[in-house]
């Protein structure tokens, strides 16, 4: 079904089938137009290299690809033994890495068994303080509804919750 429109703004008359017609072809248009890039991680290196001087004979024949890249896909892509890649002022170089100063391997460490013995034993001690308390405000609930009266009820904790930390 097709029906004109005529109105004010449109000095002529104008299909609105050839409007949708119009609009949709130009979407279609824009669509194929369009060109997706689609990004995927990098798992793998390209290439690697076992020292600087092999890296650096790649690169003087790669000179002008590897200077359009960041430095980060750069050290995504190829690895070189105990370099990073990075650039200073638009220069290419390697920077040495070094191996982190800390320690994550706990178990070498002779004070942490004691402390580990310590915090176990504290953990228990207030878990058993905890199951206490509750017990003490349960029998004093139920104390408090059998009685016929309305009583108040005294919530201090038994002695046994004082621990020293």
């Amino acid at each position: 079904m097709s029906f004109t429109v005529r109105s004010s703004r449109f000095p002529n008359s104008i299909n609105v089938n050839k409007i949708k017609m119009i609009s949709i072809l130009s979407i279609l248009y824009q669509i194929n137009r369009m060109t997706l890039k689609i990004i995927e991680p990098i798992r793998d290196y390209l290439k690697v290299f076992s020292s600087p001087d092999e890296f650096n004979i790649w690169y003087t024949k790669n000179k002008d690809e590897v200077n359009t890249l960041t430095t980060h896909k750069l050290n995504k892509m190829y690895k070189i033994e105990g370099y990073r890649i990075t650039k200073i002022k638009n220069v290419l170089m390697l920077k040495k890495i070094t191996e982190p100063a800390h320690n994550t391997n706990f178990s070498n460490s002779p004070l942490v068994p004691e402390n580990l013995l310590e915090l176990q034993d504290e953990i228990k001690n207030i878990k058993t303080t905890v199951n206490q308390i509750i017990q003490y405000l349960n029998v004093q609930q139920h104390i408090g509804t059998q009685s016929s009266q309305a009583m108040l009820v005294d919530v201090s904790p038994p002695s046994t919750t004082s621990t020293t930390i």
